[in-house]
């Protein structure tokens, strides 16, 4: 059985595709059902695929009015005051110019933990997958704790590539479905209510993303049992990068708690060990 790979360099590429109706799809192709155009509930965000696209394109405003207290809750969180530590020596990383021009001696920093905190540049990949039994509200927790961490650390000086994936199991065979893109890129100021949509938003997954297995007509045989099943990526996907893992691993019933697993999850990689703090092997 097939396995299929979507990289896309921005998002606009994949909402073009998954606007064309003249590719061929398991409806045309197989007369089946198409959950992307399933009736609208809580579960697929209470929009219809062609309103899941004009929010990918144009922003989620009403979604970032709707989150302004849990935002206002993981802003204010005491988890995020040690983000990112540093040490300081006579020799560093960075200098720490207000102590430089005091003439402190010991004024170079360096970012505790391996080398992915000596980066200037990080990189997240953030598993937007879920399995069916979890509910819109864990997947907004999930997505504004991981907005909000990536803000404090880009307010810290720290430049923050965050690329969204992901990754599908067959319920049939050995196929995966792996689709991967940019949400927002190093450099680039963070567009927050399009990054909101993209972290947030259970119509992503349960519109956009099964619109686009949907237009791989050879996969259907493959996935049309419930879409697959979210896992992992495989850790060789994602050496040297922050991973955060799909919607069943994070368990947080309150945003604070989500704060709380999303940066453990960080500090886990920060010091050289898997998201969930497994030592890796050399």
């Amino acid at each position: 059985m097939p396995s299929f790979s979507k990289v896309y360099e921005s998002i606009d590429e994949l909402l073009d595709q998954v606007s064309d109706t003249s590719i061929p799809d398991w409806e045309s192709e197989h007369d089946g059902y198409l959950a992307s155009e399933s009736r609208s509930k809580d579960w697929n965000g209470n929009v219809t695929l062609k309103q899941a696209i004009k929010l990918a394109r144009f922003g989620w405003r009403e979604g970032r009015d709707m989150m302004h207290k849990e935002l206002e809750v993981a802003h204010r969180s005491t988890k995020f005051e040690r983000l990112p530590t540093h040490t300081y020596d006579v020799a560093g990383y960075i200098p720490d110019v207000p102590l430089f021009i005091s003439g402190e001696p010991a004024h170079m920093q360096t970012p505790v933990g391996n080398h992915l905190g000596m980066q200037k540049t990080l990189e997240f990949v953030v598993h937007l997958g879920a399995n069916c039994n979890v509910s819109d509200e864990r997947m907004m927790r999930k997505g504004s704790a991981i907005l909000s961490l990536v803000d404090k650390l880009e307010d810290s000086g720290l430049s923050c590539h965050v690329q969204g994936i992901t990754f599908t199991k067959s319920r049939r065979s050995k196929s995966v479905f792996y689709l991967e893109f940019p949400i927002k890129k190093a450099g680039v100021p963070m567009d927050i209510d399009r990054c909101a949509y993209a972290l947030v938003h259970p119509s992503f997954l349960r519109r956009i993303k099964f619109r686009a297995m949907e237009q791989e007509p050879t996969g259907y045989k493959t996935f049309r049992s419930g879409y697959g099943c979210s896992s992992e990526l495989p850790i060789h996907m994602r050496i040297g990068k922050i991973y955060f893992p799909h919607g069943n691993a994070l368990q947080a019933r309150t945003t604070e708690q989500a704060i709380h697993e999303v940066v453990e999850v960080y500090e886990n990689q920060i010091a050289g060990n898997d998201w969930d703090g497994t030592p890796l092997e050399d």
